[in-house]
């Protein structure tokens, strides 16, 4: 038993992994490169909360929460 505690460790650690690049990913699909998919306005910055991440609106009242940085430039 004790020898499966690393694998169980290792399996949590990139099962994390994985389910943060595909968040990333979503996120980046719905940031748009900074254009509302919906109407094809740029987003504008309304406020930041730890909750709800950075929000975005557009001039049609869209918006977007981004959590994970794809609305940084690295």
């Amino acid at each position: 038993m004790d020898v499966l505690i690393p694998y169980y460790i290792i399996g949590l650690v990139v099962s994390y992994i994985i389910v943060s690049v595909i968040f990333l990913k979503l996120e980046e699909r719905k940031w748009n490169h900074g254009i509302c998919p919906e109407c094809g306005k740029p987003w504008r910055y309304r406020y930041s909360s730890r909750k709800e991440g950075r929000v975005y609106y557009c001039k049609n009242g869209h918006y977007i929460k981004v959590k994970y940085g794809s609305d940084q430039e690295w």
